[in-house]
């Protein structure tokens, strides 16, 4: 009997295998002619054969995370492995608020409650406006004799201002929506929400299970396991579509709801990065009418006179298939360096960190994601981040070692400047956006870590990759002012400390000076 190659996976490989077994078992079937209805059978067959291979081979694939390439297959390797992807996170932003033209008086004042709606220009002009809401409760009057205290309405008190003055206020990116659920009085009841993109701290639980039917607060938690029965928690999943789903405890870890219990959720819906709009943007209210409020015409809206920051979209794969397996080798406890590094990558909205010895205190550097990762020269950890890194790693260190969680990361800047010749037949400007484009991708924040390096080889490979690229010839790569190419110790490229991270100047440092092909379309 003819021995089968189980490699033979493809359609020429499975064909030949059965010809030869053919010519076995029906060695009077010697025809070998297309037309013929026997190698019909044997094309359709090795047809089939390999479209199954080549499924079965994806399918296997996902099952790994170094070849995954679906989200949801890379979610489920990380909750098989207790990681916590980092979510999304709205924006935040300052404008100020004008009401000398408003109506305003001491007896009749104006007020602006939490959560009014102002609309923002967009990154993109084809997308819709971005709604930001604002953080606290203000209220206008005539004169600083009646803002002498602040004002209540309503249950809610408003800081309040004469309206000869211009307020600065804070503003947040995201929508804000409401729903209303019953309890199941199932164990591990879930509810998906509505809207996609949701942010997870901002969504807020009460279950109508206290005396006369009171309202009582559920807070969220990461990681339900770690409240007891009684504990009212409840957690978010969030899958690959960016769809959330609360999920509440099991009577062992998290309290099951009452029975028929009401259950309200309100929740932040964010447009992740796109919510970093440029300065000047944010520039009106959605609406003057407040219900059962005075009309807010003539407030004049200051807009934001920097870019907002601090928002950005759900952890990519690319930094979950960084960070997982770091994760887990930690075993929830730090002892070396490499533990600190990274342990702290478990704390949720922490994408990278780095560790250092500093007399005997162990220097905790990290960052957040960051949509707009060359626009300054530090990075700034939010103060809650640093609480919660503090937290996480008080009960994982060993006795009497102690350790400081920095508030920022500095950057290395790259001083970057390549002469690029273009082939004939291409449009020059073209290739200059690609040949950037790909340049800026090699240093971007997914693909930077602290202590990186970038080779001169490297970068040479990545422009001469380009499509309609002839040649190039790089001139600058260093991180100092000089005009030179880097050479440490035999290493010709760029190298970043231990606790920086490389990236690519956004200034006069970074230049690309292009050269033949054609100037523009129609052009020579």
């Amino acid at each position: 009997m003819t021995v089968f190659d189980y490699t033979s996976r493809d359609y020429a490989s499975i064909q030949e295998d059965l010809l030869a077994r053919a010519s076995e078992v029906l060695p009077e079937w010697t025809s070998r002619d297309t037309s013929d209805f026997g190698m019909l059978m044997v094309d359709l067959w090795s047809y089939m054969g390999d479209i199954l291979h080549f499924y079965v081979d994806r399918a296997a694939r996902e099952a790994f995370l170094d070849t995954a390439t679906q989200r949801e297959s890379v979610l489920a390797i990380a909750n098989l492995l207790d990681y916590i992807p980092v979510g999304r996170r709205s924006a935040f932003a300052t404008i100020s608020l004008n009401a000398s033209q408003t109506s305003a008086t001491d007896s009749a004042p104006i007020f602006i409650p939490q959560y009014t709606r102002f609309v923002a220009t967009p990154l993109v002009d084809t997308a819709p406006s971005v709604i930001f809401t604002l953080n606290s409760p203000i209220a206008f009057v005539a004169t600083s004799t009646g803002a002498s205290a602040d004002l209540e309405s309503d249950g809610v008190v408003y800081t309040t201002y004469p309206k000869t003055q211009v307020v600065s206020v804070g503003v947040t990116e995201g929508e804000r929506f409401e729903e209303t659920y019953t309890s199941s009085g199932q164990i591990s009841q879930r509810i998906r929400l509505k809207k996609a993109g949701v942010v997870n701290e901002s969504v807020t639980i009460l279950v109508g299970e206290g005396p006369n039917g009171q309202d009582l607060l559920y807070a969220f938690s990461e990681r339900l396991i770690s409240g007891t029965s009684s504990s009212r928690t409840f957690t978010i999943e969030t899958n690959a579509e960016g769809e959330a789903t609360v999920v509440f405890g099991n009577g062992i870890n998290g309290r099951v709801p009452t029975t028929n219990a009401p259950i309200k959720i309100t929740y932040r819906r964010s447009r992740g990065a796109a919510g970093n709009v440029l300065a000047g943007a944010i520039k009106s209210l959605e609406s003057t009418t407040i219900l059962n409020k005075p009309s807010l015409d003539g407030l004049v809206i200051v807009p934001n006179t920097v870019r907002a920051a601090g928002g950005f979209d759900s952890e990519s794969i690319v930094s979950m298939r960084a960070n997982i397996p770091v994760s887990f080798r930690t075993q929830d406890r730090a002892v070396s360096l490499q533990d600190y590094k990274d342990i702290v990558k478990r704390v949720s909205g922490v994408v990278k960190s780095t560790a250092y010895l500093n007399n005997n205190t162990v220097e905790i550097r990290a960052v957040e994601p960051q949509a707009s990762y060359g626009s300054s020269e530090t990075l700034v950890l939010s103060a809650d981040t640093v609480t919660a890194i503090e937290d996480y790693l008080e009960p994982r260190e060993i006795v009497f070692v102690s350790s400081n969680v920095g508030a920022s990361v500095s950057l290395t800047r790259v001083n970057f400047a390549a002469n690029v010749n273009v082939q004939d037949g291409y449009v020059r400007e073209d290739v200059k956006d690609k040949v950037d484009t790909a340049v800026r991708e090699v240093f971007s924040f997914d693909n930077m870590d602290f202590g990186a390096s970038v080779s001169l080889g490297t970068l040479y490979r990545t422009i001469l990759d380009v499509d309609g690229v002839d040649y190039a010839v790089i001139t600058k790569l260093t991180t100092t002012q000089n005009n030179v190419i880097d050479d440490t110790n035999g290493f010709k490229g760029v190298i970043a400390a231990d606790t920086s991270m490389l990236v690519i100047s956004t200034s006069s440092s970074y230049t690309l000076t292009m050269s033949g092909g054609i100037v523009s379309i129609g052009g020579s």
